[in-house]
């Protein structure tokens, strides 16, 4: 044997070749998997393929949701305090996702509005929810809006709740009739608005108002006292909040008025119509013109279904021919202003679907129409030089919206 091959014997013994390390050493080959890894490796990707988004319908409840999915009733008891107090109650057109192994939930989410979401998931075998919140960003926005046919039309043109109206009464109901704006009266807003990450998520206050009315302004500022108290004043501080509201509900016309000597239509003989019969579909919103006391919800005669609220000591309200009455509604209740305390109808004398509205003073019925309702105090003398530095700001903030034209109607 000669030396070469006595070198290259000793070579392949210990893994030398004349290239270099062997392939064994250079490029090991991975070991092939185990039968307990490739099963965790496919555990793992069904844990994150098994979610499941539901679209909450009208109806449903979790335990329901459970059962539909084939899902054991008995997860509802797995949830802690918090995430089945939250899931109680379902909110159709939410969105409802969860996570499930073995037909047991892992995890949870559900978005219980806007900012505010369920988060449950699975800490040492147990199921642990946490409620997250996002903040909010308040910003103020103005509105021009330019009246067509009607003021409610026109906030639902601009996408304004149909809940703002009733500020909107509050504000200028005394000094202009809201049902007599004509096509080209404007009406500009200022509202506190709340974004979240830059997209709008809810409607604010009205800070300030400005209408225009044949080609007279009016302007009513939103402001809150030391106190606490809120209102609506004008530039000069004097309260635009009368104690008790125009109207008890929206119509379309007064179909009778006020009269001691009326042909009534279905007796069909003169007598006292003491109260104006305002037209309107049936099911339409009756609300209190204020705060009071129900001293009588039941059928009165010709009156039909009613309601007589009294508010303070001389004033008494009627409203008459209901087609039903709010819910939980009973004599002895109190009721705020603005509350729905019935729905209009045609119910005992009646020829059409109409809310027949009186109002009594000291016991003597008096023409809505005339009667000069109560206002609010106005500013206090001690708090006026803080109050005209408010409205000059805003003031200033509604004159810097109009230049800009950056109009949100």
């Amino acid at each position: 044997m000669t030396i070469g091959q006595f070198v290259t014997r000793l070579c392949l013994l210990i893994g030398i070749s004349s290239f270099g390390l062997s392939s064994s050493f250079a490029f090991p080959l991975p070991l092939p998997p185990s039968d307990t890894h490739v099963k965790a490796i496919k555990k793992q990707d069904n844990v994150q393929d098994n979610w499941h988004q539901i679209t909450i319908t009208p109806g449903s409840s979790f335990i329901s949701l459970l059962k539909k999915h084939h899902l054991p009733n008995t997860e509802w008891y797995r949830l802690d305090d918090t995430a089945r107090h939250t899931l109680h109650y379902l909110h159709p057109g939410h969105e409802l996702s969860w996570q499930t192994q073995d037909k047991h939930l892992t995890a949870l989410r559900y978005k219980i509005n806007q900012t505010t979401t369920l988060d449950v998931n699975t800490q040492h075998d147990q199921l642990v929810s946490t409620i997250s919140t996002k903040e909010l960003t308040p910003k103020n926005d103005f509105y021009h809006l330019v009246i067509q046919h009607s003021l409610s039309q026109s906030l639902h043109r601009t996408h304004l709740p149909a809940s703002f109206l009733l500020d909107i009464q509050h504000m200028f109901s005394h000094q202009v009739n809201l049902h007599q704006l004509r096509k080209g009266d404007s009406l500009d807003l200022l509202i506190k608005n709340h974004y979240l990450e830059n997209t709008l998520a809810s409607h604010g206050q009205i800070i300030a108002a400005v209408l225009t009315h044949h080609h007279a302004s009016f302007k009513a500022f939103r402001y809150t006292l030391p106190n606490q108290v809120t209102g609506f004043y004008d530039e000069h501080g004097e309260s635009l909040l009368l104690s008790l509201d125009h109207w008890p509900c929206h119509f379309k016309r007064i179909s009778s008025g006020f009269s001691y000597h009326r042909m009534d239509p279905v007796v069909h003989r003169y007598a006292s119509h003491l109260g104006l019969d305002l037209a309107t579909p049936t099911g339409t919103l009756v609300h209190s013109i204020g705060n009071g006391v129900v001293i009588l919800r039941r059928w009165d005669g010709g009156y039909g279904k009613a309601i007589k609220v009294r508010y303070g000591h001389h004033f008494v309200a009627l409203y008459a021919h209901l087609s039903r009455y709010a819910s939980h509604l009973h004599k002895g209740d109190r009721v705020h202003r603005g509350q729905v305390i019935g729905y209009v109808g045609q119910t005992g004398w009646a020829t059409g679907p109409h809310l027949h509205f009186g109002f009594y003073v000291s016991k003597t019925a008096v023409d809505w129409r005339h009667f000069k309702r109560p206002v609010n105090p106005s500013i206090p003398k001690r708090y006026m030089t803080d109050y005209t530095q408010f409205v000059s700001m805003i003031t200033s903030e509604m004159a810097l919206f109009e230049d800009s034209l950056t109009f949100k109607g």
